[in-house]
C-alpha cells in the first residue's frame, strides 16, 4: 500500500463535512491523482492510525468510495482499488460522452443569448490556460472547469450532479495519459480540444441543440481516443498489483 494514504483538508472541508466523509475525500484525491495506483489494497486499520480515528469512520468511508466506484470492499482484507482496464476507460467515458451530451443538448435549449458575454469569456479562460497547460491532466483539469460551467447553464441539478461525479472517474482514468509519448503531443492535442469546444460553444451559442450533443460526443471521444492510443502503449499498467 502507497503510505501517502492522507490527504490536506482545509478548516472549511473539517467545519462543513463529516468525519467519515472527511477521509473518504482524502483518500480519493490520493486515488484520482494515481498517489495510490489502480489494483492497489487500502488497509482499513493503517487509515485509522493516519487519521488517529477508530475503525467505524473508515469503514464508512470506504463505503463512500465504493459508491463512487472506486474501491471494492473486500471483509477483512480491506479496500482494493478498482483496475484501469481498458473496459474500465471505456465504460467511463461512454457514460461521460452520453452525460456531456446531454447536459450540452440542454444548455442548448435553455440558453439566454443575454449570457453570450459570460460564456465567451468562460471559454476565453479555457483557452488560455488549456495554451498554457504543460501536461494532459492540467489540461483535463481546465477542460472540466468550462464543463461545469456549461452543465450551469443546463439548468438541470441532477444532470450536473450526475456529469460531476462521471468527470471525477474520468480524471482518475485521465492520470495514464501523463505519459512521455502523450506529453510530447501536447500542442497538438490542446489545440484540438480547444477547436473541438469551441464548436460545442458555438452551437450553444447559436441554441442548437442537435449540432450542440453532436459537437460535444466529439469531443469527448477525441479524448477517448487519445486514452486509447496511451493505453495502448502502457499495457503493464494494467497487470493487478498484488
Amino acid at each position: 500500500m502507497n503510505n501517502n494514504t492522507g490527504g490536506e483538508m482545509t478548516d472549511k472541508d473539517k467545519s462543513s463535512k463529516t468525519l467519515d466523509r472527511q477521509i473518504a475525500d482524502a483518500v480519493m484525491k490520493k486515488i484520482i491523482t494515481w498517489e495510490i495506483p489502480p489494483g492497489s489494497w487500502i488497509k482499513e486499520r493503517e487509515i485509522a492510525e493516519k487519521f488517529k480515528v477508530s475503525h467505524g469512520p473508515v469503514r464508512e468511508a470506504f463505503r463512500h468510495l465504493s459508491q463512487a466506484g472506486f474501491v471494492e470492499v473486500v471483509p477483512w482484507r480491506g479496500a482494493h482499488v478498482i483496475e484501469l482496464t481498458p473496459e474500465a476507460v471505456h465504460e467511463i467515458y461512454t457514460l461521460l460522452t452520453s452525460l456531456f451530451g446531454a447536459v450540452c443538448r440542454l444548455a442548448a435549449e435553455r440558453f439566454d443569448k443575454s449570457n453570450i458575454a459570460e460564456l465567451d469569456k468562460a471559454f476565453d479562460v479555457y483557452n488560455q490556460k488549456a495554451l498554457a497547460a504543460n501536461n494532459v491532466d492540467t489540461h483535463f483539469n481546465h477542460s472540466m472547469e468550462l464543463g461545469r460551467y456549461i452543465a450551469s447553464l443546463s439548468k438541470s441539478d441532477f444532470s450536473e450532479q450526475l456529469l460531476n461525479k462521471t468527470a471525477i472517474l474520468a480524471r482518475w482514468a485521465h492520470q495514464i495519459a501523463l505519459h512521455e509519448s502523450v506529453s510530447q503531443l501536447q500542442p497538438e492535442l490542446s489545440s484540438s480540444s480547444i477547436a473541438l469546444y469551441r464548436i460545442v460553444i458555438e452551437m450553444i451559442k447559436a441554441k442548437l441543440p442537435n449540432e450542440a450533443e453532436r459537437a460535444s460526443r466529439e469531443l469527448t471521444d477525441f479524448t477517448y481516443r487519445m486514452l486509447v492510443r496511451t493505453m495502448e502503449q502502457r499495457r503493464d499498467l494494467f497487470s493487478k498489483v498484488n
